[in-house]
C-alpha cells in the first residue's frame, strides 16, 4: 500500500512542478526565450524522456521476471501434488484418507 502512496505524491509533484514551470514561464524575460534556450529545452526535454522510457523498461523487465518466476513456483508445486496423489494411489485404500486431504 505504501508504493500506492508514493505514486500518487510522485504524480502530485510532477503536476505541481509543471504547474510552477507555467506560472514561471510568465516571469522570465524576453532574452530567455530565445531559439537557443528553447532548442536547450527540447534537447532536454527529449533526454529525459529517454531516461524515464530505460527506467519504466527495466521495471516492467523485473516484475515480469517476478511474475515469471512466481509462475513457474506455482507449476511445480501442482505437478508435486499430482505426484503425491499418484504415489498414495499406488498404497490403495490405506491412503484414501491422505489422497482427500
Amino acid at each position: 500500500m505504501a508504493n500506492a502512496y508514493v505514486s500518487v505524491a510522485v504524480a502530485l509533484l510532477t503536476f505541481g512542478v509543471g504547474l510552477l514551470g507555467l506560472f514561471l514561464q510568465r516571469l522570465l524575460p524576453e532574452r530567455h526565450m530565445s531559439a537557443g534556450s528553447r532548442d536547450l529545452i527540447v534537447a532536454v526535454m527529449g533526454l529525459l524522456s529517454l531516461v524515464l522510457a530505460l527506467v519504466l523498461g527495466t521495471l516492467v523487465g523485473s516484475a515480469y521476471g517476478f511474475f515469471a518466476s512466481q509462475k513457474a513456483d506455482v507449476e511445480s508445486l501442482c505437478a508435486r501434488s499430482l505426484e503425491l496423489d499418484l504415489d498414495f494411489r499406488q498404497y490403495g485404500p490405506d491412503a484414501e484418507p491422505l489422497r482427500k486431504a
